[in-house]
C-alpha cells in the first residue's frame, strides 16, 4: 500500500503518526521511516496496523509475514474482567 494511504487511514481512524509516536515513546521520523518502508521495525508496524484498522498483507505486503498471525493471536486472547465500580 502506498504510505500516504497509511497515513489517511491513520487521519480516518483518528490517530497520526505523531501520537503513534507519542504512544509508543520514539520519534515521529521512526514511525514514518516504518510508513515508507525504510527501516522495519515490528513493533511499529503492528501499531500501525492496529491504528489504522488495516491487515498488515495490506498495509506492508510481504514485509511482516508473521505480523498478521501476531495479531491474530493477540486479539484472540480473553481480556481480563474489569470490576464494576
Amino acid at each position: 500500500m502506498h504510505p500516504k494511504l497509511i497515513q489517511a487511514h491513520l487521519y480516518i481512524h483518528g490517530s497520526s503518526p505523531a501520537s503513534l509516536a507519542r504512544a509508543e515513546g520514539v520519534s515521529e521520523a521512526a514511525v514514518r521511516q516504518v510508513i515508507y518502508s525504510r527501516h522495519k521495525s515490528f513493533r511499529l508496524a503492528a501499531a500501525i496496523c492496529q491504528a489504522a484498522q488495516l491487515s498488515p498483507a495490506d498495509a506492508f505486503p510481504g514485509q511482516y509475514p508473521l505480523l498478521a498471525y501476531a495479531l491474530s493471536a493477540q486479539a484472540a486472547q480473553p481480556q481480563p474482567l474489569q470490576e464494576a465500580a
